[in-house]
């Protein structure tokens, strides 16, 4: 299939910066101007400033809002569609002033404002910067480059958007943990850690550090865990060649503790992994747990105090990087 492709060459005079991002200090969405100066054919003059953000929640403000010049209702910012498009369009005009754009391509530069806005709400962005929003020779304003993210909270109702990801673009642990919901960072150490709660994750990886060990990634397998999602899990750390042991962290609240001994022993078993694993298991159905890891007959060393369980999965990680060098295979089991 052949494409015929149009290119146009524009002369913009005028260049800024501006977008719309969600300010989690200040409880909304924070919209951010930068001024610069002209744009030659040599390329852009680099003196760019950078202006104050101006927050949207402070301008929907009434009393800012009366400040500024605007007309709104008592007791209320706005109450129709219109008004919040007035209210939105003198936001939009006093921001393009402060970047600098002449008078007579003010209200321009707001309609694109307001259309940059709908866009970062519709598709639930979490940013929308436009880097250069340009005055061109004939004095319209238009935006040049873009860069948008989307939030990844908002994947299950903005389903076409995630489905123009470009998975090649990505690490393929990245794109395997995405497969199956379950939170992965790789790092750079030698304990594959396997964790469920984001807070009890970096705890984890905190003490395996305060014992002379290095974490190799960060996962989090959430509360609603399958055992098909636990031997995935094992799956995507062992995956990693420089893996030499693995903790598993589980504090079973909303997950069972069953749910991811069975998920072990079945990733043991089916992946005949060779490296030391050492399971920390409290909470729900804790017994049940360590019932089904005993019955397996598998070398899963299990250590119900934390502290003591990364202790000893640094100390066999070492065991295991010295075994490698030495070129020798190494087995593990607790003493009886």
């Amino acid at each position: 299939m052949m494409a015929a492709l149009r290119c146009c060459l524009f002369a913009a005079r005028r260049g800024c910066c501006c977008g719309f991002r969600v300010c989690r200090p200040c409880g909304g969405d924070t919209v951010f101007g930068m001024a610069s100066g002209l744009l030659s054919v040599h390329g852009i003059q680099n003196i760019q400033r950078q202006q104050r953000n101006l927050s949207l929640h402070e301008y929907i403000s009434i009393g800012l809002l009366k400040n500024a010049g605007i007309s709104v209702p008592n007791g209320k910012a706005v109450s129709t569609p219109d008004e919040a498009y007035f209210a939105a369009k003198a936001i939009g005009m006093m921001l393009a002033q402060k970047m600098g754009f002449p008078d007579n391509v003010i209200e321009d530069a707001a309609d694109n404002m307001i259309k940059l806005y709908e866009l970062f709400i519709k598709y639930d962005a979490s940013m929308v910067e436009i880097n250069p929003m340009v005055e061109d020779a004939s004095g319209i304003v238009m935006c040049m480059d873009a860069k948008i993210n989307f939030d990844s909270n908002a994947a299950y109702r903005q389903k076409d958007i995630f489905a123009q990801q470009d998975w090649s673009q990505e690490d393929e642990q990245d794109k395997q943990a995405a497969e199956f919901n379950l939170n992965y960072i790789g790092l750079d150490g030698n304990i594959g850690c396997l964790v469920n709660g984001a807070g009890l994750a970096m705890a984890t990886m905190d003490i395996i550090k305060l014992h002379g060990g290095s974490p190799a990634n960060f996962l989090d397998v959430g509360g609603g865990a399958t055992t098909h999602q636990v031997k995935e899990a094992f799956k995507l750390i062992t995956s990693n060649r420089n893996v030499l042991a693995v903790l598993v962290n589980i504090f079973g609240g909303i997950m069972r503790c069953d749910v991811i001994a069975k998920g072990i022993i079945l990733a043991v078993e089916n992946l005949d992994l060779k490296i030391p694993i050492v399971v920390r298991l409290q909470g729900s159905k804790v017994d049940d747990a360590k019932a089904l890891i005993a019955a397996s007959s598998l070398k899963i060393l299990g250590c119900d105090d934390l502290d003591e369980a990364a202790k000893m999965v640094v100390k066999l990680s070492e065991i295991v990087s010295l075994a490698k060098e030495a070129q020798v295979n190494v087995n593990f089991q607790l003493p009886i």
